[in-house]
């Protein structure tokens, strides 16, 4: 699940172009190969290559005056060479509907599901469904804020959760709730230049009961560097801190002593426009993470090349 993490970062972060069409439905695709040096997450390092396609379909149409609504979808897909237990399919839909509020204010309502399919680890397949509003404002040319409040709900296909003893239920499949909130302010440096910066915190349940092993706080900081060059040439930097706060996972070697989990990630993505509606990206991803924990200590990247197509 961490590796698809990397991933889906990684497909979002990197700079994809837009279709100069003002048509209201838009479409994207990208096919890149990559290599992950430590696609375990653990001390053993085992590196491979794996294949990465997607797709996106956006479509936006103003209902009146103040109401417009959107569509989208996408689909995502891996595929490991050697470490095939990491090859993910996941479709995902979002609908949301934009009310404008006053001039400049936008309320800003979206669900979203996504089904992240492992083939050849059924354990970590999950359902995903999200509920999310929040507000978008712009103060002024240069500045844009926007921050939101979600409930999102995680279906384990096939894991059983444990009960307070260890043991397996036969029946109970794992669930996860969680309530997020979300900010993000996005500054105007220079009219090539976009600075932004944000804060995402979420509170995970699960109704496993084996020392609330999934019960935990979540906190994210993050800035990014958005850089277009020219017509041609784009790159993005990202830098983001992450702290995970455990309600009661015991150390292995100090029970009485709960893991907390520290992780630092940074991004670098270059893109060049080939051709009008065709671009080679290039991306790097690394993650450190650091916990009180020494088992789940590791580090390791992922770096991908592709071309990406808008229609």
């Amino acid at each position: 699940m961490p590796v698809l993490l990397f991933i889906f970062l990684l497909s979002f972060i990197a700079i994809p172009f837009s279709s100069a069409s003002a048509e209201p439905l838009k479409m994207n695709a990208a096919a890149l190969v990559g290599y992950d040096n430590n696609t375990g997450l653990d001390a053993d390092r085992r590196g491979d290559m794996f294949a990465e396609e997607m797709v996106s379909l956006t479509y936006s149409r103003p209902l009146t005056d103040r109401l417009k609504m959107r569509f989208s979808s996408f689909l995502f897909n891996v595929n490991y060479f050697e470490a095939t237990d990491n090859n993910v399919f996941i479709p995902m839909g979002n609908a949301g509907i934009d009310t404008l509020v006053t001039p400049g204010t936008v309320l800003q309502w979206d669900y979203r599901f996504e089904f992240i399919d492992f083939p050849n680890n059924d354990l970590a397949s999950a359902l995903r469904h999200e509920g999310r509003v929040g507000l978008k404002q712009r103060i002024s040319e240069q500045l844009q804020v926007r921050a939101g409040f979600g409930v999102l709900s995680e279906d384990f296909q096939e894991r059983k959760i444990r009960q307070a003893s260890g043991v397996l239920s036969s029946d109970d499949e794992r669930n996860d709730l969680r309530a997020v909130v979300d900010s993000e302010a996005a500054f105007r440096i220079l009219e090539n230049v976009l600075l932004k910066a944000g804060f995402i915190y979420y509170s995970n349940d699960s109704n496993d009961q084996f020392h609330d092993y999934y019960d935990y706080g979540h906190a994210k900081y993050y800035a990014s560097l958005h850089w277009q060059w020219n017509s041609k040439i784009s790159a993005v930097v990202k830098f983001a801190y992450e702290n995970r706060d455990y309600d009661s996972r015991p150390l292995l070697d100090q029970p009485s002593v709960f893991e907390n989990d520290d992780v630092y990630t940074g991004i670098a993505a270059l893109t060049y426009q080939l051709q009008a509606n065709v671009a080679l990206g290039v991306n790097y991803y690394y993650r450190q993470k650091n916990s009180n924990e020494p088992s789940q200590k590791y580090s390791g990247s992922v770096t991908t090349l592709g071309l990406y197509y808008s229609f």
